[in-house]
C-alpha cells in the first residue's frame, strides 16, 4: 500500500513523501499516530500542487533576502548614546537594537538573530556582519556620544 507522510517518520521518509508501506504497518503504526494518510490520487495531487507552491515561495523569500543583502552592503546605521568620561556607554548597542534600526532606516527586515556581534560598548565604528539566506553583508554601526 501507498502512503503520504505527514510528519517525518525515522527509517521510513520525510514530511511529503509518498512511501510504500505494509497494510498492517499503516494501519496499526502510521495512522493512528497521524504520522501518515492513505495515498489516493486526489490526495497525490494536492501534495503535488502544495510542493509547487511550496518552492515558489522559497525562491520569493530566497530573492527578498538576496536583495536585503544587495541593499544592506556598505550601509551604516547610527546611534547616538551618554557615555562617560573614559568614553564607554552607559547602555551599550545590542543585536536588537542594530535589528531595528536596519529594519527602520534602511527598510530590510531584519532579526536580531541575523546580526552576529558582541553587544558595543564604546564610541566609534564597529562593522557587524549580517546574514540572510546564506549570504552576508557587512554593515557599519556609527556610534557617538550625547551632550548630556
Amino acid at each position: 500500500m501507498y502512503a503520504i507522510l505527514t510528519e517525518d517518520v525515522p527509517q521510513l521518509g520525510q514530511k511529503n513523501h509518498l512511501v510504500r508501506v505494509a497494510d498492517g504497518y499503516f494501519n496499526n503504526f502510521l495512522a493512528p499516530r497521524g504520522f501518515a494518510k492513505r495515498a489516493t490520487a486526489s490526495l497525490i495531487e494536492s501534495m503535488r500542487e502544495s510542493i509547487e507552491t511550496q518552492k515558489k515561495n522559497t525562491a520569493q523569500k530566497a530573492k527578498v533576502q538576496h536583495d536585503g543583502i544587495v541593499a544592506l552592503e556598505g550601509k551604516s546605521v547610527e546611534f547616538a548614546r551618554k557615555t562617560s568620561d573614559k568614553g564607554t556607554l552607559f547602555k551599550g548597542v545590542s543585536a536588537k537594537d542594530v535589528a531595528k534600526s536596519i529594519t527602520d532606516e534602511l527598510s530590510v527586515k531584519v532579526s536580531d538573530s541575523d546580526i552576529t556581534m558582541e553587544p558595543l560598548k564604546t564610541v566609534g565604528d564597529h562593522e557587524v556582519t549580517v546574514s540572510l539566506g546564506g549570504e552576508t553583508a557587512q554593515v557599519k554601526v556609527v556610534i557617538t556620544a550625547t551632550e548630556e
